[in-house]
């Protein structure tokens, strides 16, 4: 994409940016590392500390739209009980998950994010959280 000198904002400070999809995250963190690439996308924390130890590199960004989950299978003879599925719900300790996995980047979940989804896809339904 080339930059458009008559664009009302004024010129771009650069000439164009070059959009690539690369699939395999090795070939995205070699190609940030090698300075192939000035911007990657959907870097796993596990592979932040390689970016970090480069002075002229920098891991910027949080949260991105997607939604993980966890489903219990309902028709198991005791995950039928929600009393059961809540309790291991309440179990987890979301707090260490977003510290270990995502380095604290991530704000805390209170609920289950299918929950959350549903009630504000149905607001009017009532539908059970577990």
């Amino acid at each position: 994409m080339a930059a458009h000198d008559a664009y009302w904002g004024g010129r771009p400070p650069f000439d164009g940016i070059e959009y690539r999809i690369i699939p395999e995250l090795s070939a995205r963190v070699n190609g940030l590392l090698a300075s192939e690439l000035d911007i990657a996308t959907d870097i796993p924390p596990d592979q932040f500390a390689s970016i970090q130890k480069r002075a002229d590199l920098e891991v910027v960004g949080g949260a991105v739209q997607n939604i993980r989950s966890l489903v219990f299978d309902q028709t198991d003879a005791i995950l039928k009980d929600a009393r059961v599925r809540r309790a291991m719900s309440l179990a987890l300790d979301r707090k260490l998950i977003v510290q270990s996995l995502w380095e604290d980047r991530l704000p805390i979940p209170n609920r289950l994010p299918a929950a959350e989804l549903r009630r504000r896809l149905h607001p009017r339904i009532s539908l059970p959280c577990l």
